[in-house]
């Protein structure tokens, strides 16, 4: 019963990119464990942690690729 998503991405990849596809990954968690997305004024901070978790890894990815490490 695992699951996963996989993010790809190619070519020159800016902050807005890894905004606009993090917003993607954390849609895509609530939709696959059900849980409803609430509004800024609902306090949706568990959304909130969740995009800048998956925006962290991607860009330490991106750095680790830049530096020439293989993951």
């Amino acid at each position: 019963n695992k699951s996963g998503a996989l993010i790809f991405l190619c070519g020159k990849i800016g902050v807005e990119v890894i905004a606009h596809e993090s917003v993607h990954f954390a849609d895509y968690v609530f939709e696959q464990l059900n849980i409803a997305s609430q509004t800024f004024s609902e306090s949706d901070e568990h959304y909130a942690y969740l995009v800048g978790w998956c925006a962290d890894c991607i860009d330490k990815t991106i750095k680790l690729n830049n530096n020439g490490i293989n993951i």
